[in-house]
């Protein structure tokens, strides 16, 4: 049986590309021997990918390393075992993940190719209240209770498949999307929280020529067993869902 620990440990560095050769050559062959333990390094992946493509322009400037330094020192409280999720679209984060992981994830949504941290600091804006935001992102990656809630494309979407990064309980969580049809102008999706029976909106986003997106979606209160949807809809928005739906994360 794989040592658990080491092999979250490469598969944070598969998820952040940086492992060396031999490394690697261990994570394929643990993959191997066991399929399932892929799933988790292949999801936080996807993740990591796709957070750069709801990032704003960022300038090429890079940060200095004591800004670097203040951020990373973000991640250094450790993290508790989560539960066993009681759904199979749910899948959690390891506990044990280091949290130079978090760290990672940090530094691709700040820009890892271009360091929003930067142009946000370039625009007068305190480094204080940066990190503060960014605190927020790294303590939702860290909690124990941090799922991902997968969708999966339907209809005239069928390609599709997305993420929802959430902390039970919590209204806030981050939506990754990949392989949407872009829309046209006068058009948004929108997703949907169903709960009880009804559809609770919960944010609107479009997506690039390549059909991906990243959007932070908020709802009374996302849980493990929550149910999304996502539908096309006049641009601005509906009360209630009125376009076909191109998105689910049910059976």
């Amino acid at each position: 049986m794989e040592d658990l620990n080491d092999f979250e440990q490469l598969s944070a560095g598969y998820a952040l590309g940086n492992l060396s050769e031999e490394e690697l050559a261990r994570f394929r062959q643990a993959v191997e021997r066991n399929p399932e333990l892929g799933i988790e390094a292949d999801r936080l992946k996807d993740v990591l990918d796709l957070l750069p493509y709801g990032l704003p322009d960022a300038s090429d400037e890079l940060p200095t390393s004591r800004m670097r330094d203040a951020i990373l020192r973000q991640v250094e409280s450790p993290v508790l075992h989560p539960q066993t999720p009681t759904v199979s679209n749910v899948i959690p984060f390891r506990s044990t993940a280091p949290a130079w992981v978090a760290a990672g994830l940090l530094i691709a949504l700040t820009g890892g190719l271009g360091w929003n941290t930067a142009r946000l600091v370039g625009e007068n804006r305190s480094l204080v209240a940066s990190l503060d935001r960014e605190r927020d992102l790294i303590a939702m990656l860290q909690r124990s209770d941090a799922r991902l809630i997968s969708l999966k494309g339907m209809d005239q979407a069928v390609r599709a498949d997305g993420s929802l990064l959430i902390n039970s309980g919590d209204s806030t969580g981050i939506l990754t999307v990949r392989d949407l049809p872009p829309l046209p102008a006068d058009r948004v999706y929108q997703v949907w929280l169903v709960l009880d029976g009804r559809k609770i909106e919960s944010g609107k986003f479009t997506v690039g020529a390549d059909g991906r997106a990243v959007a932070k979606i908020q709802s009374p209160g996302f849980t493990q067993n929550s149910d999304l949807m996502v539908t096309i809809e006049p641009k601005g928005g509906m009360d209630s869902p009125t376009g076909p739906m191109v998105m689910t994360s049910g059976a």
